[in-house]
């Protein structure tokens, strides 16, 4: 299996399954950043997600204009979120439930987009 394969069946049941869980507990998701924010969830969240983007980046990083270069983006989106994370810290911080429905509904697209690359073969 190619690392573009492997990637793809990775992550894009993995951006499926964490865009319905944003959407369906968006306030929930509301509720606990109001209650719990602390620097350090940040600074673990973006430590992760650095670790995730330079994987993938070291994986695969190639631009085309085909399907693939879906995985790139999502490498580097993972870099730019955690270096905004880190430097930003309050950039954890989404006040409006329909925010993270946005974001999980978009997740979503993208995990299928993604998952159709990987499993294609």
């Amino acid at each position: 299996m190619e690392t573009i394969h492997w990637l793809a069946t990775m992550f894009g049941p993995l951006l499926i399954v964490r865009g319905i869980w944003t959407s369906v507990f968006a306030s929930r998701h509301v509720k606990k950043v109001a209650k719990d924010h602390h620097d350090a969830h940040c600074g673990l969240l973006g430590f992760f997600n650095l670790v995730l983007g330079l994987l993938i980046l070291s994986l695969y990083n190639h631009w085309s204009m085909t399907m693939p270069v879906l995985i790139t983006i999502l490498g580097w989106a993972f870099v730019i979120r955690a270096i905004s994370i880190l430097f930003l810290p309050h950039i954890c911080e989404v006040k409006k439930a329909n925010a993270y429905k946005i974001i999980g509904i978009v997740l979503v697209i993208w995990g299928i987009a993604i998952s159709s690359i990987g499993f294609s073969m």
